[in-house]
């Protein structure tokens, strides 16, 4: 992976427009910001939020960061 064109700064996230996304039981909101060839994600999710269909339910259950 290459990261170019991103300049150091700082993000204040309650001024990025959030999108909202349906699970099975509550809600995952997202606020994305782009910048260069970088996309930064932060999601709160509602409490007791399962998501329908998802990244995370594909992922075998020995996945962690750690085997990044």
């Amino acid at each position: 992976m290459r990261i170019e064109d991103v300049a150091f700064c700082t993000t204040v996230w309650d001024t990025v427009p959030a999108t909202e996304h349906k699970g099975e039981t509550g809600t995952a909101i997202w606020r994305t910001l782009e910048t260069g060839n970088v996309r930064v994600r932060m999601v709160e999710y509602t409490p007791g939020y399962r998501a329908i269909i998802g990244a995370a339910a594909a992922m075998p259950s020995s996945f962690s960061p750690a085997s990044w």
